[in-house]
């Protein structure tokens, strides 16, 4: 699964992984801050 974020979002990782992962692949935020924040909360197993 891939979500797209806007780069001047916080984004807040709350994953349990088994045999998977998680990234953030956004470049680094520019210097106005949205204020916006995006929680991922969830488990990812045997994916990617």
């Amino acid at each position: 699964m891939e979500i797209v974020v806007p780069s001047n979002w916080n984004v807040i990782v709350d994953v349990n992984t088994t045999f998977g992962g998680i990234e953030d692949k956004r470049m680094v935020p520019p210097v106005l801050p949205s204020g916006k924040t995006l929680i991922l909360k969830g488990s990812c197993t045997f994916g990617a």
